[in-house]
């Protein structure tokens, strides 16, 4: 395989790539349960039964989906009227019922062939089977082996990815994600160019931490979510503007990032720019939207970046 690069710092990328796939080094990860994919399942779910005629309760509904979608999404979606008990059944207000006639509420709904495999997770179709698939089991899809919840004529449903089930590769990409480089890519430029990642600099108000976009930029918020600083800016290798450093080690950023998120003092704004954009999560009650928002942030992933970085040079 070639690679054809433009200048000097395309060049830098791509062999950067190489070393990311030489040394095995995968892309950071982070998934966290979202209320607005929930919302979407439910209703897809409704709308099918209500137009089989067939009863949809809670206890159904926990029963095809299991713990993929939780007590308080319905909750909400009965408080926000999203869903209604009619008689002995919960069904889809009229808004949404006439949104799954027009084939809008999910690709489910509008399956050219076959039937659509649905990752429960995201919400998102992964694939097309046939509608002689088996309805228990495990299939393969992408890069993971899934275990299948639940299927019938409408779809066939995959649970998550369980921790322990990590993906067959997912390298890092040179496509700027967010606020700038993904934290491997930056790492592998540093190797590359013989520096140690794990040990930062900090010098005339500059802290490089070799964090990559993402975590820079949660960084950087969460510092000037505590009063640390409103000039703060932030790249794919550090953040500057600092007056004086607050912290001693990379390890002392952890509790301020936490706080700054249990407390939500972190701008709300700042906390989407790591959510999926999904038309649903504007249907949700506004406690589910803040959580939804709040969960998005790569609080897991950032914590173990922190803790495998080891020394601020100064």
């Amino acid at each position: 395989m070639w690679a054809v690069t433009q200048d000097k710092a395309q060049q830098q990328i791509y062999e950067a790539l190489h070393h990311c796939a030489v040394h095995g080094y995968l892309d950071d990860s982070y998934e966290y349960q979202r209320h607005s994919a929930e919302f979407q399942q439910v209703i897809s779910l409704g709308w099918e039964c209500a137009r089989k005629d067939r009863v949809l309760t809670a206890e159904t509904i926990m029963d095809i989906l299991d713990d993929h979608v939780r007590p308080e999404t319905l909750d909400d979606m009965l408080a926000t009227g999203a869903l209604q008990r009619i008689g002995a059944s919960l069904v889809p207000s009229q808004y949404w019922m006439d949104q799954g006639d027009k084939r809008q509420i999910h690709t489910v709904l509008a399956a050219a062939s076959g039937i659509p495999i649905i990752d429960l997770y995201s919400g998102e179709t992964v694939g097309t089977a046939s509608r002689s698939l088996q309805t228990s089991g495990r299939v393969f899809t992408g890069t993971r082996d899934r275990e299948i919840r639940a299927a019938d004529e409408s779809g066939v449903y995959l649970s998550p990815s369980s921790p322990a089930q990590k993906g067959l590769a997912d390298l890092p990409t040179s496509r700027r994600k967010l606020r700038g480089l993904p934290r491997r890519l930056v790492w592998a430029l540093a190797e590359r160019d013989g520096s140690d990642p794990t040990v930062w600099s900090y010098s005339q108000g500059v802290l490089t931490t070799w964090g990559g976009g993402e975590f820079n930029y949660l960084l950087r918020e969460a510092l000037r979510a505590l009063g640390y600083g409103d000039a703060l800016k932030a790249d794919s290798f550090g953040i500057s503007g600092f007056d004086a450093l607050p912290i001693e080690v990379p390890s002392d950023l952890w509790p301020l990032v936490e706080q700054a998120i249990r407390e939500r003092k972190l701008r709300l704004a700042a906390a989407n720019v790591f959510r999926e954009p999904t038309a649903y999560h504007k249907h949700l009650g506004s406690r589910l939207q803040l959580e939804d928002s709040y969960g998005a942030v790569p609080l897991d992933s950032c914590h173990r970046w922190l803790n495998l970085c080891t020394q601020i040079s100064r």
